[in-house]
């Protein structure tokens, strides 16, 4: 989600893309019949609240990945956001593990801003994540193999929601949009531009397209200095919603490798819903996840985006250098060029249509 300044079980089938050679996800009704069944028989235990525990800080996102530099949780284990402010962690059997205030967490860098760690979560390679199609607060993280990894609980989405409709500023910069009517299909091409030759101050930038409605985002997306301790460039594809959001395996990318960003709307034995997936076309590597969170293909918004993440600078010139998108697949729409409204840096950007909508040059001072 975003509002602006003026803002996928057992295996997957992979073929070849027709141009780079990268391999990408394609998906079938049989890849997920595991994890949608498992869906209609998850029976959430009582969970047993001990708010005498002592409370946690969590520094990183919450995850069952068996990964260094992330607050590890269980496998099956049920994530809790609560009204009083607190998230709470219980094992498969509903017995409490930890208690967190989501207001003491770290914050973590996104693609739509800081969120508390407490409700950021990284997923494994082809991981779903399935909205329940009776709680609206309830979201299921399944394995590409169809393992429950975790299950989230959030209280606060409806408030949320109304949040991020109204509250909730995004540092984007320049950018082209379009709402279309209807979109089964949306890819886009860039290359991975110099880092920036300095920083004023740390900052964490973002590049990507995505599709988004009033409540999410879903974005592959080209990272710099995530976290603003990393100075390198990354790509993952992010769900971001006005909940938790997810996060799927990070990879690293040079200069000028070639970054593809792919959105697929498919339905799976039942389940409908958006497969995301970022690839570096001059490696050979990908990342993606699918969800249900965004189940329609219509009223839509597209996207291609340059924004400040994190951080901030004060000059203009702190940036990467402008950014083309050529977008592959796009409706046959016109796209609209938009600009931050910061003092002193509006009419120092551009967006360039040659043509409009597949070509788009995100131009940077």
């Amino acid at each position: 989600m975003k509002t602006k300044t003026t803002m996928q079980a057992l295996s997957l089938l992979m073929v070849l893309a027709l141009a780079g050679a990268i391999f990408v996800p394609v998906v079938g009704a049989s890849n997920t019949k595991s994890a949608n069944e498992n869906l209609q028989k998850i029976q959430i235990p009582d969970l047993q609240v001990d708010k005498s525990k002592a409370y946690s800080i969590i520094t990183e996102s919450l995850s069952p990945m068996n990964t260094e530099s992330k607050s590890i949780i269980p496998l099956g284990a049920i994530i809790h956001h609560s009204n009083d402010g607190n998230t709470y962690v219980f094992d498969s059997t509903g017995k409490q593990i930890l208690i967190a205030s989501d207001a003491e967490a770290t914050e973590i860098t996104t693609p739509e801003g800081l969120q508390p760690a407490t409700t950021v979560h990284e997923v494994p390679q082809g991981a779903l994540i399935l909205d329940s199609q009776t709680n609206k607060n309830t979201t299921f993280v399944f394995s590409q193999d169809g393992e429950l990894l975790f299950t989230v609980i959030d209280d606060k989405i409806s408030e949320k929601s109304i949040e991020s409709r109204v509250n909730l500023v995004g540092g984007w910069i320049v950018w082209a949009e379009k709402t279309v009517s209807q979109i089964s299909y949306l890819r886009s091409r860039w290359y991975t531009p110099s880092a920036p030759t300095q920083m004023t101050n740390p900052f964490a930038l973002a590049i990507f397209n995505g599709l988004e409605n009033s409540e999410t985002i879903i974005q592959p997306v080209l990272e710099y200095n995530y976290g603003l301790n990393n100075p390198e460039w990354t790509m993952t594809s992010w769900r971001v919603s006005s909940g938790s959001s997810y996060y799927s395996p990070r990879h690293d990318v040079d200069q000028g490798d070639n970054i593809e960003g792919t959105l697929q709307y498919t339905t799976i034995n039942g389940q409908t819903g958006w497969l995301v997936t970022t690839a570096d076309l001059s490696k050979g590597t990908s990342t993606y996840y699918f969800t249900n969170v965004i189940s329609s293909n219509s009223n839509l918004e597209i996207v291609n985006t340059l924004e400040i993440a994190q951080g901030g600078t004060s000059n203009p010139y702190d940036m990467c250098g402008d950014i083309t998108f050529n977008n592959v697949n796009i409706p046959q729409i016109t796209l609209n060029p938009g600009y931050t409204t910061v003092p002193m840096w509006y009419g120092m950007f551009d967006v360039v249509f040659n043509p409009n909508p597949t070509q788009v040059t995100l131009v940077t001072p």
